[in-house]
């Protein structure tokens, strides 16, 4: 059996392999959420998208911007009224949602619910509490949506919001990553 070998592309840096990535992540994430479950799938699933892995990516992307931000004291950034730095790592690096990345006015409360309940449980457990949803929010103009016992997240939109959150990023991304975060191990 012939195997071809097709390397992935060699960067000279970090900033060089961040294009690549964020990029594929978005493509793929775009992917997911275009996809639509036919009868191959179960009843109750059919016409729905690949929300799951959409929603992995998007939040590994928010996890991304927000890391290469951490003890950027140059971007200052308001939570609950108060302008914040990302500190340290954890739910402190989707305070990014926040930023003129992302345009949000979230409160620390709702960072900390989106990144428990949505990036963590879905990266670490593939699963989500059952209170909390997942919608492909085609119609929707909302990324997040709270309610008292209820968060929902509205892929279409969070989508395009995350699209033009990496493109900034990426405009600036040789000037972030020299300045990011001290100590960042790549090699692990």
């Amino acid at each position: 059996m012939k195997c071809d070998f097709y390397p992935m592309a060699i960067h000279p840096n970090t900033a060089s392999m961040l294009k690549e990535s964020a990029s594929e992540m978005l493509h793929v994430a775009e992917y997911c959420i275009n996809y639509r479950k036919d009868a191959q799938w179960e009843a109750n699933q059919v016409g729905g998208c690949l929300g799951y892995p959409a929603a992995v990516m998007l939040f590994s992307l928010v996890d991304m911007i927000g890391s290469f931000h951490e003890g950027d004291q140059t971007l200052q950034i308001s939570i609950n009224g108060q302008m914040k730095t990302i500190a340290s790592d954890g739910y402190q690096h989707f305070f990014i949602l926040n930023s003129h990345y992302y345009e949000l006015a979230l409160t620390e409360d709702q960072i900390k619910i989106v990144y428990k309940n949505f990036r963590s449980k879905l990266v670490h457990n593939l699963a989500m509490p059952p209170e909390h949803t997942l919608s492909i929010g085609e119609n929707e103009t909302k990324s997040f949506e709270f309610q008292a016992n209820n968060t929902r997240v509205n892929l279409k939109p969070f989508f395009d919001i995350s699209k033009t959150a990496v493109s900034a990023f990426i405009q600036n991304v040789d000037t972030i990553v020299p300045s990011s975060r001290q100590g960042i191990n790549l090699n692990s």
